[in-house]
């Protein structure tokens, strides 16, 4: 009876060493995992507040800048009329929290947005039936709708 106490020790020893090298080397993958969604998490956040930051901008919603983040850097892809919209985009993204550093793509497309800018209804073509049509010249002459 006396060996089998002994005996008993060194097989759980030996059956609790098995079990964490089996299941116990896993866990080390944990922390990566963790960390992995973590930078996942604060770049979706940056892409998100940088996104949120251009629409906020009067000038800089009108155009059509696509946001991507990777580890915090932050890339701006698009275009815009005038490299002075490019800079003001650019100065936006560069003064959000969570970008560390920024790359931009954007490109000067004049032609794209002078159609927009010249027009002196830019919502006219919305105007689809003569009813509404009427309304809003009413509405612009002062007699309200």
């Amino acid at each position: 009876m006396r060996s089998s106490i002994p005996s008993l020790i060194v097989a759980a020893v030996i059956l609790t060493a098995a079990f964490w090298f089996v299941y116990g080397r896993g866990s080390r993958h944990i922390p990566a995992a963790v960390s992995a969604v973590e930078r996942s998490a604060a770049d979706a956040a940056t892409t998100a507040a940088v996104k949120s930051a251009l629409a906020l901008n009067k000038r800089a919603a009108s155009f059509d800048i696509q946001v991507e983040t990777s580890n915090r850097y932050v890339v701006l892809t698009g275009e815009t009329p005038t490299e002075e919209d490019i800079r003001l985009a650019e100065e936006i993204a560069r003064g959000t929290e969570g970008v560390i550093n920024l790359v931009s793509s954007l490109r000067v497309a004049p032609n794209q947005f002078s159609a927009r800018r010249d027009s002196p209804d830019r919502f006219a073509g919305r105007l689809s039936s003569p009813e509404q049509q009427s309304n809003k010249r009413r509405f612009r002459s002062g007699g309200g709708l």
